[in-house]
């Protein structure tokens, strides 16, 4: 019987219909269907593999800052020795990082199809004990449009400060409009999240919210106010903007922002000097031959010089 439901659970994540036609139920439907036969029994499950998931993308999340953290050390330091010791000088005796000390991706597929299901079967059940998963459901942005529309239908007391931190997280749609209207969320309450969000993305999502709601007398920020310098945020200071204030970082250091490249792309290639090869360099000509150089040649392209490989990710 669990074998059972479980496997009635992972067929959720398949929303797609049969070739006979979009009128024909997918997967995901005849699984909410038998799962609604079976009883409000089943929702505690449901809702437990529902915070599972949203542990996993957390913990990934997790995984991936601590990836992108130590690359962004990596290349910061190498751009500040390269600064000191020009492009030409080997940095690696300099460099307190070693390569080999970087970290690589964790191989991970996100089962958002998976999450989608389960709050879908969620809302379709109607159980009230389903709202805590659903309110967990907001701090994910891939699910604040799904288990907003759920808990229009599932009433939670704890849902009107997870809806105001979600605002933040995307831009409203009429799912996220809804439910502000059924939890009877005022401009006044959205106004005060908004002066404490410090993310500039974070406003600006909760700005575009401000223009939508009903004006209760409160008044809404002047867009100046979405202007910097932003609050300090302690877990934010000195990274990239991730929900938090811009980067100090210069914009060429913030071109090249690698997820963990392969190995073979670690090691950035260093310009040959000339006079360590057998040729001349491409503006000088042999005596009595013709040089491939643009002076030579009026029209033609020089040889561009030798860059880095662009980020491949």
């Amino acid at each position: 019987m669990a074998d059972d439901l479980d496997e009635l659970i992972e067929r959720l994540a398949y929303w797609r219909t049969s070739d006979d036609g979009y009128d024909s139920p997918s997967p995901r439907h005849r699984a909410i269907d038998a799962l609604r036969e079976r009883g409000p029994e089943v929702v505690p499950v449901l809702a437990g593999r529902l915070r599972e998931l949203l542990a996993e993308i957390d913990e990934n999340r997790r995984r991936a800052d601590a990836v992108q953290r130590a690359w962004d050390a990596w290349y910061d330091e190498a751009d500040r020795l390269r600064g000191e010791h020009g492009l030409g000088v080997d940095i690696s005796r300099y460099s307190t990082i070693s390569d080999e000390s970087l970290p690589q991706p964790v191989d991970f597929t996100d089962p958002y199809d998976l999450r989608q299901g389960i709050i879908e079967a969620l809302h379709r059940i109607g159980d009230e004990r389903a709202a805590p998963a659903l309110v967990a459901a907001l701090g994910d942005r891939a699910c604040v449009n799904t288990a907003a529309r759920a808990l229009r239908d599932v009433h939670s007391d704890q849902a009107v400060p997870a809806l105001l931190d979600a605002a933040a997280l995307v831009e409203p749609d009429r799912d996220l409009l809804n439910a502000f209207e059924h939890y009877g969320i005022t401009l006044a309450q959205a106004r005060r999240r908004f002066e404490a969000e410090t993310s500039p993305q974070g406003r600006l999502h909760l700005m575009a919210l401000l223009e939508r709601l009903p004006d209760d007398g409160t008044g809404r920020p002047d867009p100046a106010e979405n202007r910097g310098p932003w609050p300090t945020s302690p877990s934010t200071t000195g990274t990239r903007s991730r929900g938090g204030r811009p980067s100090t970082r210069s914009t060429r250091s913030m071109t090249r922002r690698p997820t963990g490249w392969p190995s073979a792309w670690r090691t950035r290639p260093r310009p040959k000097s000339y006079a360590s090869r057998s040729s001349p360099p491409p503006t000088a000509a042999h005596p009595g031959t013709t040089s491939n150089s643009s002076a030579a040649s009026p029209g033609s392209k020089a040889p561009s010089p030798e860059r880095e490989p662009s980020n491949p990710c």
